[in-house]
């Protein structure tokens, strides 16, 4: 080996503080496939080439923006023969498809949220009969499905109003309200 060449090679440690990962992190992407196996040498270190240092680099930025490794695979695999241009192409199909799922996921808890909100409203609008334990209940159906205790009207007046109608906050869910007019918390 050339003094050329010894000169090129990177240990672990460094090609670990030039992409900004962990020496774990790199036996990692090694140990599943997203890193070729480095030359040895003959202490049995491993050498890493300075092109590993933008694979890396590479793969890090992708699971930072939280890309499947599985997704990105073909892009390393080929990124050493790969045109910037076509690096860049495949990088923001990947951040588009990863845009979409982070929008899909975030409709759902904005629905979730509302559902859960909902919940927490016909609940605290329930009167229970405050000498009754839970296990002698005799449906439990005020608990677990609050809206059904709840006529139409005073569920139309929660989502307009808040819980009880006791102040002019329409955020008002009457579990935190401090008032002292709220009508439906139970002493």
């Amino acid at each position: 080996m050339t003094n050329a060449q010894h000169d090129d090679r990177l240990s672990i440690g460094q090609l670990a503080r030039r992409a900004n990962v962990s020496a774990q992190a790199i036996r990692y992407y090694e140990r599943i496939g997203l890193l070729p196996t480095p030359a040895r040498g003959t202490n049995g270190y491993r050498w890493y080439r300075p092109a590993d240092v933008k694979r890396v680099q590479l793969l890090h930025r992708m699971r930072a923006l939280g890309t499947p490794l599985a997704a990105a695979k073909p892009l390393v695999d080929r990124a050493d023969q790969a045109l910037c241009a076509e690096v860049q192409h495949e990088l923001l199909v990947l951040t588009r498809t990863r845009l979409t799922a982070i929008d899909s996921a975030i409709a759902a808890l904005v629905a979730q949220r509302a559902e859960v909100q909902r919940f927490q409203r016909a609940l605290a609008a329930v009167c229970l009969c405050p000498e009754t334990t839970f296990a002698a209940c005799a449906d439990a159906q005020c608990v677990t499905q609050p809206e059904t205790c709840v006529s139409e009207e005073d569920q139309m007046r929660m989502y307009t109003n808040g819980c009880c109608d006791c102040c002019d906050d329409a955020d008002c869910d009457c579990s935190t309200c401090d008032c002292g007019a709220c009508t439906c918390q139970s002493a």
